[in-house]
Order: C-alpha cells, then sequence, then structure tokens
C-alpha cells in the first residue's frame, strides 16, 4: 500500500490508507492509545485498541516513545473534535 501523507488524507470515511512518521505526542487510557503522529505535512491522531490489534501488538505501541518513527495502516474515520 502507498504512503499517504497527513495533508493528503481523504476527507471520506472509512477509507483505508497508510500514514508514516514520528510519534509527537502519545497518551495511554487503559486499553486504548491515542498517538499524534508528525510528518512532514502536518499531524494525525491515531487511536489503538487493544480489542481491535490484539494484546501483542498493543504491549509493542505501550513501549514506542515520542521520536519513534511508525508506519501504521488503518481505517479513516474523520472526528472534529479530534486534534
Amino acid at each position: 500500500m502507498k504512503r499517504t501523507y497527513t495533508s493528503e488524507i481523504p476527507e471520506e470515511s472509512g477509507k483505508k490508507v497508510k500514514v508514516s512518521g514520528w510519534i509527537d505526542t502519545k497518551r495511554a487510557l487503559g486499553k486504548i492509545i491515542f498517538l499524534i503522529l508528525r510528518d512532514r505535512k502536518g499531524k494525525i491522531q491515531l487511536i489503538i485498541k487493544e480489542k481491535e490489534v490484539g494484546e501483542e501488538l498493543f504491549k509493542k505501541v505501550e513501549e514506542l516513545t515520542e521520536e519513534s518513527v511508525i508506519s501504521a495502516t488503518g481505517k479513516i474515520d474523520l472526528n472534529e473534535e479530534a486534534p
């Protein structure tokens, strides 16, 4: 799958995209982790839910630190309240 920059994120919910960049901020709230991913064109919020990604991947995400470089593939769910 081709990488999508944050400025190119589709305006339609439900589309699957791959994003890459640096972790700008990270907040863990129990079984959910919020990551703000930064690339050279902007920022996007990623939501990682343990029940959706599994315990092993969730633990790996918990170990990530700010400025870690990652790629993530997922479905767009537009939300005006998200940063």
